[in-house]
């Protein structure tokens, strides 16, 4: 009985009701929700307004953001793009762009000794026709034997030193390991001290670089993809045509706050993406590091003699 009394405080209190628009009062925080369906609006309550509503729409999407379906993403693809326009998203070896080498390039890392390390190296190039991408060039995807090891791997990079920065996992930072002299220290201090000196924090916001993948494939019917992927990177091309929504159950929406959320598994390349987008890739139009550099220094002379 008293489990039965505990759910019924759980279940939201419905306060009103009509056709498209409910009124809930949440029983733990006491917050009052207003969930406004499109169907209010007669003009929009037709099968005809729908059925344009939904052009260009997956289902899942349009289940979520018009019918505000909660769970109308989970186990759903994230990222559908990659396989409903694969061949604008992949490039493959015959039709690789040529890189030049004194390109910029920013690189991501997320570590793993049992797991595998996944690392990748990212540019900016362009099409013939102007049209500008992020290009994902290079790969290196598999468990670490030491940090002295990866450090040498990675340098057999052919655009090693022209890596701009990498981003890692912020919790490289965390003082959880201890150094020779037993003092406690980084995994990052240790991975710097073996070579990898350009290692930086990265932004670890999922929400946000999950809004940037979409913004950079959407609309892939009547626009090229401003992200695409090499086919030397196997392993980031197969996370991405593996990653799912969790799936919560009609309880934990109950009595959890609804966030979308990836499930964490086998996303080593994606994690390392992530940090590298949300740390800062700009598509820009001078990717040439030594014309990037003089401009820097004519903006500050600039400043300084203002």
């Amino acid at each position: 009985m008293g489990n039965t009394d505990s759910q019924t405080e759980s279940v939201p209190q419905i306060l009103h009701e009509q056709h498209g628009l409910t009124i809930r009062r949440n029983p733990k925080n006491k917050f009052v929700v207003c969930r406004l369906h499109y169907s209010a609006d007669p003009v929009k309550d037709t099968p005809e307004w729908e059925q344009e509503a939904r052009m260009g729409i997956d289902n899942a999407t349009f289940e979520r953001e018009y019918n505000i379906s909660y769970t109308a993403m989970f186990g759903q693809k994230v990222f559908p793009q990659i396989h409903e326009h694969y061949s604008k998203i992949i490039i493959r070896h015959p039709d690789w762009p040529e890189i030049p080498p004194e390109i910029v390039c920013w690189a991501g890392l997320d570590f793993g000794m049992r797991n595998p390390t996944s690392f990748h190296v990212y540019t900016v190039l362009k099409d013939e026709d102007g049209t500008q991408y992020i290009a994902v060039i290079w790969e290196h995807f598999r468990p670490t034997e030491n940090a002295e090891q990866l450090a040498y791997d990675l340098s057999k990079c052919p655009w090693w030193d022209r890596i701009r920065w990498i981003a890692g996992d912020p919790t490289l930072w965390n003082k959880d390991q201890m150094s020779a002299s037993g003092i406690a220290t980084s995994k990052a201090s240790q991975l710097i001290d073996c070579g990898i000196k350009k290692l930086i924090r990265g932004n670890n916001d999922e929400q946000r670089w999950v809004l940037q993948m979409r913004q950079h494939w959407a609309d892939l019917e009547f626009r090229k993809p401003t992200f695409r992927i090499l086919d030397c990177c196997p392993n980031m091309i197969d996370e991405f045509q593996r990653s799912i929504y969790v799936t919560m159950s009609d309880t934990q929406l109950r009595t959890n706050n609804f966030k979308e959320q990836l499930v964490d598994k086998n996303n080593h390349a994606l994690d390392e993406c992530k940090y590298v987008l949300n740390t800062g890739i700009r598509l820009r139009e001078h990717t040439d590091p030594d014309d990037r550099w003089k401009k820097e220094k004519k903006e500050i002379w600039r400043r300084y003699l203002r």
